[in-house]
C-alpha cells in the first residue's frame, strides 16, 4: 500500500511548487485518506493549506504533525539555494 502513497504525496509537493494549490490539496487529501497515520501526508496537506492561507482549517483538524515553521523551513531550503 505504501507504494501507492508516494506518487500522490510527491505530486502534491510538485503541484505546491507550481502553485497549483487545488490540485496539490486534492493529492494531499488522497494521501491522508489512503493512510491517515502517515505523517508525511498530513505534512503535505498542512503545507498546501498554509499556502492557501487556511490556517484555521489545519488547527481545527487537530493534526499535531503539521508545523508551519517546519514547512516554511523546508520550502526555504528548497528554493533559496537555487536563487543564490
Amino acid at each position: 500500500m505504501f507504494f501507492i502513497l508516494i506518487p500522490f504525496s510527491n505530486r502534491a509537493a510538485a503541484f505546491l511548487q507550481l502553485v497549483k494549490l487545488s490540485k496539490a490539496l486534492a493529492d494531499a487529501e488522497t494521501t491522508v485518506k489512503l493512510k491517515p497515520e502517515w505523517e508525511k501526508g498530513h505534512f503535505r496537506k498542512g503545507c498546501v493549506l498554509e499556502a492557501m492561507e487556511r490556517y484555521e482549517e489545519v488547527r481545527l483538524k487537530g493534526k499535531s504533525h503539521v508545523s508551519f515553521t517546519r514547512c516554511g523551513e523546508m520550502m526555504q531550503s528548497l528554493f533559496f539555494p537555487l536563487l543564490s
